[in-house]
Formats: C-alpha cells, structure tokens, sequence
C-alpha cells in the first residue's frame, strides 16, 4: 500500500536553521513572525489558533517522536509499503513575499528531509518543495535535488499568484521534465492575491487543470 501524502511534522521550524544560508538564519531566528517563537513564517494569516491545529490526543516533544508516532499509528498499523513525505508548514511557502528566503527555506527543507527523514526508514519517499513565486529558482532546486534516488515528486502549493499554465512557470515544467518526476499540488486555498488553485493533486504531463478562485 502506498500513502502518497503523508505530513511529517516538526516540534519547531528551527529544526531548518543548520540547513539555512547564514545571512537567512537571522531571519528566523529575530525576523518578525505572525506567531511564536519556532513558527514557520506565513504570509497568508495575521494569526495562529490558539489552541493550535494539532491532534490534541498527542503530543511529540522531540523529532524522534514524531518519527515513533507515525511508524506506531500509520506506518505499522495500516501496512504501509511507501510513505510519501509531503512535510506540513513548508506548503505554504508560496505566501512568503520574500522570494530569496522563500529559495533559501525550500532548500533547507529539501536538505532536512533528506538528511532526518529518509534514513530513518525505508518505506520512505520524499517531495521536493519549491518556490513558485521565483520559477528560476524553483528549476534550480529541482536540478541540484532531482537526481536523489528517493525524492519521488515536486511539491507546490495549489495557491500561486498567477494560473499554473502562464509561461510564468514554464521553467518549473521544464527543469522536471529534465528529472523526469511528477509535479504534484497540495489542494488546499491559500489567501495569496490573486488566489489560483490547481484541480486535483497531480498533472498529467500535456494537461493542466486550473479552477479559478475570484474574491468577492
């Protein structure tokens, strides 16, 4: 059995600060922040839940345990075959202005998940999150990624400033068919204006699907 989205998690989001470029790391670790303290920074909301958006019947104090608790609740219990990692804050990266630290925390992710998570178990596969508001910089990620034996896909957030066919993204198309890996969306709106989500999770390699989210 394969789960093609699964959302490993971290305990804080300064888990990417020795994969981050120095000049970045002051960023998050004195840049203002929509939240606490270990918060991945989202350009999409002025707020945070305040009783957060986790399972409230656990609670993983360290990376090893968010590793235990889905070996122990999913991997073991459903026998799962392959696990594709689709990581969690991270899909929001295409809400982030800053186009340079939105380059530099996806390729801190990409270094992170192969560095923490694929190791640790076999069944693993991972996604290569990418900047869709800097295209250059997203083929460039996926290039220098790409060739890793088990990053599986390209991982974008369905909310972009602009429709996923615009030429805009045409060097994103490009760089993963150079890899020959699947492009896929996580289907969730996301407040960037304007607001475009892709229909579905996956492209077929000639066919983009675009439903077109207008503000009222």
């Amino acid at each position: 059995m394969i789960d093609c989205d699964v959302h490993n998690n971290w305990t804080t989001a300064e888990v990417l600060l020795p994969y981050l470029e120095k000049n970045f790391r002051d960023y998050m670790e004195r840049g203002e922040l929509p939240g606490p303290r270990g918060a991945l920074p989202h350009a999409h909301r002025p707020w945070f839940h305040p009783e957060g958006f986790r399972r409230q019947d656990i609670a993983p104090q360290t990376e090893d345990d968010h590793y235990h608790f889905m070996k122990d609740r999913l991997l073991d219990r459903y026998a799962i075959d392959v696990a594709i990692l689709t990581g969690d804050d991270i899909i929001d990266l295409s809400s982030i202005a800053n186009p340079f630290y939105a380059s530099a925390l996806a390729r801190a992710h990409n270094d992170w998940m192969i560095d923490q998570w694929l190791p640790r178990d076999r069944r693993f596969k991972g996604s290569i999150v990418v900047p869709s508001q800097s295209p250059l910089d997203a083929a460039t990620e996926i290039r220098r990624v790409g060739e890793h034996p088990d990053m599986v896909q390209i991982l974008l957030s369905s909310g972009a400033t602009r429709p996923y066919g615009d030429p805009f993204f045409h060097p994103i198309w490009e760089a993963a068919a150079e890899v020959n890996l699947p492009v896929a969306a996580i289907p969730v709106v996301r407040h960037v204006h304007p607001t475009f989500i892709l229909r579905g999770c996956a492209m077929l390699s000639h066919q983009i699907n675009l439903a077109v989210i207008q503000e009222q």
